[in-house]
């Protein structure tokens, strides 16, 4: 994989097929330790701020995907420094996860009940 994407950045010929194969590949093996690489780099720049900027600034952060939040939330939320702001960072990721919880219940009993076709 590096290989070829030296290759490409060389602008030097490279097996296209092969390319898209293996980014796929990598990006599915790896995309939770780029996600936390993403929110450490995140967390640096805003740690430039004011405490409360930067509480309120990681407030607004995050993925819209559940394992992107729920990674950010892990990252983050021992990050900020004011009590209001953990809180309602553990509260908001807190009642997220009971939605989620619901809606899981609610998908496993549908798939659980037979099918009738007419």
């Amino acid at each position: 994989m590096i290989g070829i994407y030296r290759r490409q950045l060389d602008n030097e010929p490279y097996d296209e097929a092969l390319y898209k194969t293996e980014s796929s590949y990598f990006q599915k093996q790896y995309q939770e330790e780029v996600q936390a690489v993403t929110i450490d780099l995140y967390a640096e720049k805003t740690a430039r701020f004011a405490p409360e900027k930067s509480d309120l600034v990681k407030l607004v952060g995050g993925g819209e995907d559940i394992w992107k939040r729920e990674l950010y939330v892990n990252i983050l939320l021992p990050t900020l420094q004011n009590a209001w702001s953990a809180e309602w960072m553990r509260l908001d990721w807190e009642k997220s996860r009971k939605l989620i919880e619901a809606v899981n219940e609610k998908l496993a009993a549908m798939l659980s009940q037979p099918c009738f076709s007419g």
